[in-house]
């Protein structure tokens, strides 16, 4: 029998969506954003009646983008975030940008990409960075 595996991006969203959908959530995890034939590697969140306590800084619509051990961030990856943020506010009629939040999930920070960014960066809670224009929060699992 032949093995057959996952790559990181759709095991994040396949667990991601049934993870959220158990909690009350819709999740979408293809969404076109531009009127062109490209989807982006996201899953998006629209939150539920429940209280999140780990999820705090949810807002009403969340778009997740996670980068593995692989994929590491890059800032065309923050920059894309933004585009993407500002692509489904045009898109989702009930979107706005003061109830929705660009995320990104990856396991460590490079250090360059950091430095790169860190001005721009305020401390929300350990191992959960907010860009002070307050519009995208950056997640990471790592301790820096």
């Amino acid at each position: 029998m032949e093995k057959s595996y996952l790559k990181y991006d759709e095991f994040f969203k396949s667990t991601t969506k049934r993870f959220f959908e158990l909690l009350g959530c819709k999740v979408i995890t293809e969404f076109e954003i531009f009127k062109l034939p490209k989807k982006v590697d996201i899953v998006i969140i629209k939150k539920s009646e429940r209280e999140f306590v780990f999820f705090d800084f949810f807002k009403d619509f969340n778009i997740i983008s996670f980068k593995s051990e692989r994929d590491k961030a890059t800032i065309k990856d923050f920059r894309d975030m933004f585009i993407y943020l500002h692509g489904y506010c045009n898109m989702e009629r009930e979107a706005e940008l003061r109830n929705t939040v660009m995320i990104m999930i990856t396991p460590k920070i490079p250090q360059k990409l950091l430095e790169e960014i860190r001005s721009d960066l305020e401390l929300y809670k350990r191992g959960v960075w907010r860009f002070k224009v307050n519009t995208l929060l950056y997640v990471s699992c790592g301790d820096k």
